[in-house]
């Protein structure tokens, strides 16, 4: 592949290489280890890691379900006055020059390898996905269900995420629930409501629920949706537990 960067007045040349990397993950099993066990895979958002959006997630809670947490491959280190913060990021999209500088197909495919290398694709996968993991929760759900040859993702839940048409393609085997700040200023509702229509018109099952007063965020009323969510895929897989220590938690 070669273009001219008129600029430079230089070809731009680009190579692919097969090179070994690792992906960092937190692992929590269940105490009962069944065949009908879920598992919920987080992926969190741009400039994030899976520690933080487990506490802002899960915090104070004792979920019946293997919670697996990675890192997103690729670093994306935040500079601050007297430190430097720790983050990752899934794929990098340039949404300026509407460009896709660095492919999600390397996040898929690890991600994908990882559940394979856990044993995971004989459970039941619940994706939750944050900002750009909610966008990449459906590419990951494609390639786990075509690896395993069997729908092992039966649900996505996206928080705080639009929804891109080129990944979201059929056949659609798992329902998906959207939680989404009415103030939310880096996605806007307005956005992620008119995505999630898009994709529903592509035959998408679910539902779209909206936080009065949040932003791009989780607050204490988004959390007890995502457990409800959660709650209603357990109870499909014979686990009639609730799991939430949030008093205000009500089911949707």
């Amino acid at each position: 592949m070669s273009s001219v960067d008129q600029s430079l007045d230089f070809e731009y040349h680009s190579k692919t290489y097969q090179v070994p990397m690792s992906l960092d993950y937190l692992y929590k099993q269940t105490a009962q280890q069944t065949e009908s066990d879920v598992v919920v895979l987080m992926l969190h958002g741009y400039y994030d890691k899976a520690s933080s959006f487990l506490k802002r997630a899960f915090a104070g809670t004792t979920p019946p379900f293997s919670i697996l947490a990675p890192n997103a491959p690729f670093p994306v280190p935040r500079l601050k006055p007297n430190e430097i913060k720790e983050g990752y990021s899934w794929y990098f999209y340039n949404y300026i020059s509407k460009k896709m500088v660095v492919s999600p197909d390397v996040a898929v495919q690890m991600l994908t390898s990882l559940v394979c290398d856990l044993n995971l694709t004989n459970k039941k996968i619940i994706i939750v996905g944050f900002s750009q993991g909610g966008f990449l929760a459906p590419l990951v759900a494609q390639k786990i269900n075509a690896v395993a040859q069997r729908s092992v993702v039966q649900k996505i839940i996206c928080i705080g995420a639009a929804f891109r048409d080129d990944f979201w393609n059929p056949p659609f085997q798992y329902s998906v629930d959207a939680i989404h700040g009415e103030e939310d200023d880096v996605v806007t509702l307005q956005r992620a409501e008119t995505t999630f229509l898009e994709i529903q018109k592509k035959g998408v099952q679910g539902h779209f629920h909206k936080i009065p007063h949040l932003g791009h965020s989780l607050n204490e009323h988004a959390q007890s949706v995502l457990y409800a969510c959660i709650e209603e895929e357990l109870k499909k897989s014979g686990v009639n537990k609730n799991f939430s220590s949030n008093p205000n938690s009500t089911d949707q």
